[in-house]
Order: structure tokens, then C-alpha cells, then sequence
């Protein structure tokens, strides 16, 4: 990278993830990953106790959890918070958001803060390029340096399709990698089955339009990925992983049959139509076939830890000494 600006990467709400050990950390990196080629410099992550005003340009990055006005804040409004919102708002240089949408002045008003929030904030979307990753909270473990993501959290399979890939995913893209299906064998599949032929099912219920409406899509590469294996039923789930106030349905050997078939269908897909596919290293899974805990995130969570996602050699390692 030729260009000496620098760009920071900030958070009000609260200080951009850093561990590679944290989904949260994750997002981070790949906000970062897209930052840089775009603006072909290297962007900086930054705390409160940093100085913005170094920076030509800030980055807004309230988190992977942050969703468009819910403000939850673990021990209100704090005087740090109050700072890093009056650093934001007296910077000179250009405000970028490249998350979900975020109205500082209404979060003043929602949580009856006596500040005048008046900073201009440009919106950028992770989306919007010619190589795209997507599907849902998991595309994130497969993210690849020059794509841009769309990452639809708690979203099925069978809901993107339902509402028609070409919906949500732009036509004629230069390389399209298509990550879901996790969701669906952790909570939904079993409860919907009726029938005697779990391939049948799938194949009726998921692969035919899944394979007509990645035609449609008319993308010059496609790449597809693998279900993960299933981690032992020990594992505990955050409220966020529920459904139903229960952390999946089935036993572990039931659902490990499902993506056994779902992952065989994958690869006469992928076969068929000349895609590509993204299978999961052996070392990921233990003697008895679940996912290790140690390729997860270190806290109770359904997601792979940064250091285990698919190209985290070029962008996580490699970044992640330039994180602090």
C-alpha cells in the first residue's frame, strides 16, 4: 500500500473486538479486510483512549451484534461512552459506516442524553462489489479478502429461498460464495420432517430451487460450502441461538445424519453445474465426528473462532498484528 493516510476504526457504543478468538473479533477483521481495498491504506483499530483526530478518515464499527436502533448498553450510558460520542461528533475528516444503519441522535434522544449530535455519517455497504459472500451469520467464517460479504443473521436456507436468491443477491456478479444452511439442520428440519427419506426431503425441499435459483443468478464462478459438523450437545447457547427457548432440535447423531446427506447433495450440486465447494478440514472435528470447542469462539456460541475460519490465513493472521 502506497498511500500514507490513515483511517481509524472506532466504535462508540463500544471499542472494536480485536480477539481472534470472538466472532464479534471477526467482524472486525472483515470490516477491516474491505476497508483497506478500498481505500488502499491501512486502517487502524482504535479505543477511546486514542487519539481520532490522527486520522483523515474514521470507520464506524459498533459491532456484529448492533442492530439498527437497539441501543443495549451492559451498564448504561457511561462516561466513556459520553467522551467517544463527543470525539465522534467534533472529528474533521469523513465518518464511514460500513454496518447496520446507526443514528446517533436518535440514541441520544432514546436514552435522554442532553447532546447535540450534528457529525455527518457516510454509509457504505459490505455488499455492494463484484465478488460477494453470502448467507447467514456463518458466511463470516468464509470471507475472503476482496469480496465484499452480506451476512443475514439467523436467517435459514429455506427463508432465502422462499423470498428468491435473485431477491437479495445482485445478478451477473463475478464470484458468488453461498454459505447457509446451519440454521435449518439446528433447529427447523426435524421439526418439519414428516416423512421416511431425509434425501428425498432435502432434495424437494431445499436442492431443487436451490439449484434453479443459482442458475438464474447468472454469476461467472460459484462457490458453495459445507455444514459444519455438530459440536457435542454440551455446548451452551446464548438467548441469540435459541428457538423456541431451546438450543436445537434432535439428538446429535440425527442431526449429524442430516449434514451428512446435506453436504453429499452439495457435492453432486457442485458437480453437476462446475461450482465450487468448500469443505471443512478433518482436524476440525474429533475422534466421534463433532466439532471440536476449540475451533468455536471462546464463549458459549454457535459460530467458529477467527482463527479457524476458511481463509483466515489471508486476513486474520496476517492482520492481526496490526489490530493493537
Amino acid at each position: 500500500m502506497q498511500s500514507k493516510k490513515v483511517i481509524g476504526m472506532v466504535g462508540v457504543l463500544s471499542n472494536p473486538a480485536k480477539k481472534i478468538t470472538s466472532h464479534n473479533g471477526g467482524w472486525t477483521m472483515v470490516i477491516k479486510s474491505i476497508a483497506e481495498k478500498d481505500f488502499d491504506c491501512e486502517v487502524k483499530i482504535m479505543t477511546d483512549k486514542d487519539d481520532w483526530d490522527q486520522c483523515e478518515m474514521l470507520i464506524v464499527n459498533e459491532g456484529v451484534n448492533y442492530k439498527m436502533g437497539q441501543y443495549n448498553l451492559f451498564g448504561g450510558v457511561t462516561r466513556q461512552i459520553l467522551d467517544k460520542l463527543e470525539k465522534l461528533n467534533s472529528f474533521k475528516g469523513k465518518v464511514i459506516n460500513y454496518g447496520e444503519l446507526i443514528d446517533y441522535e436518535e440514541f441520544c434522544e432514546k436514552r435522554k442524553i442532553d447532546f447535540n449530535f450534528t457529525q455527518g455519517i457516510h454509509y457504505k455497504f459490505t455488499f455492494d462489489r463484484n465478488k460477494l459472500v453470502y448467507g447467514d451469520s456463518h458466511a463470516i467464517s468464509v470471507y475472503k479478502p476482496g469480496f465484499g460479504i452480506d451476512r443475514n443473521d439467523g436467517k435459514t436456507l429455506f427463508g432465502m429461498l422462499s423470498e428468491g436468491l435473485d431477491n437479495n443477491i445482485r445478478t451477473g456478479l463475478d464470484e458468488l460464495i453461498f454459505y447457509a444452511g446451519n440454521i435449518d439442520v439446528r433447529h427447523h428440519i426435524l421439526r418439519n420432517y414428516k416423512g421416511n427419506n431425509m434425501e428425498d426431503y432435502l432434495i424437494k425441499t431445499y436442492f431443487e430451487k436451490l439449484q434453479d435459483q443459482l442458475r438464474e443468478l447468472n454469476c461467472k464462478k460459484i462457490t458453495l460450502v459445507e455444514l459444519l459438523p455438530i459440536e457435542d450437545v454440551s455446548r451452551k447457547i446464548p438467548g441469540t441461538g435459541m428457538y423456541m427457548k431451546t438450543p436445537f432440535c434432535g439428538t446429535w447423531k440425527e442431526r449429524s445424519n442430516i449434514v451428512k446427506i446435506f453436504n453429499n447433495l452439495l457435492k453432486d450440486l457442485c458437480k453437476q453445474e462446475d461450482y465450487d465447494l468448500i469443505s471443512w478440514p478433518d482436524e476440525n472435528s474429533d475422534e466421534y465426528g463433532m466439532l471440536k470447542f476449540e475451533v468455536m469462539e471462546a464463549r458459549q456460541s454457535v459460530h467458529l473462532a477467527p482463527h479457524s475460519y476458511y481463509f483466515a490465513d489471508e486476513f486474520v493472521y496476517k492482520k492481526q498484528l496490526n489490530l493493537f
